[in-house]
């Protein structure tokens, strides 16, 4: 089952990005802030977080929880969305594992079709990355 979760602490955008994940997932679940977020990470089997680069007063707070994502499972897929890009918080989200870094206001290209292509990706990436190393012989220590 695809099961994305939806980080934005504003309810408006929050409803925008899970409507849009839900054409992808068969389940979406929604945080408002960082701390929910790792709550419903420690307890569900994500495949996805979308998350806000920027929650309340933290501007960087989708990097903390990309990293907090990774540490619990390196093959959950993380998009950062943002209406403040820079090139500098871009590099550190894609050093740090995220599958993308998002611009809210793309020039010339609509958002919302433009993100759940790339949702379909990172989920599908994950399955991939899942099915190989199921098919990783395990080393035995001698």
């Amino acid at each position: 089952m695809k099961t994305i979760l939806v980080v934005d602490d504003s309810d408006e955008q929050r409803f925008l990005l899970a409507k849009n994940a839900a054409y992808v997932a068969q389940e979406v679940l929604e945080a408002a802030g960082v701390r929910p977020a790792v709550e419903i990470l420690e307890r569900e089997d994500v495949d996805l977080v979308v998350v806000d680069l920027k929650l309340g007063n933290d501007v960087t707070a989708g990097l903390a929880l990309l990293k907090h994502a990774k540490l619990k499972d390196d093959a959950i897929q993380v998009i950062i969305v943002t209406n403040f890009a820079t090139p500098g918080i871009s590099r550190q989200a894609m050093e740090g594992g995220a599958f993308d870094f998002m611009d809210r206001n793309p020039s010339g290209v609509d958002f919302y079709p433009l993100l759940r292509g790339k949702m379909e990706l990172a989920v599908h990436y994950r399955k991939l990355l899942l099915r190989d190393r199921a098919r990783q012989p395990v080393e035995h220590a001698n």
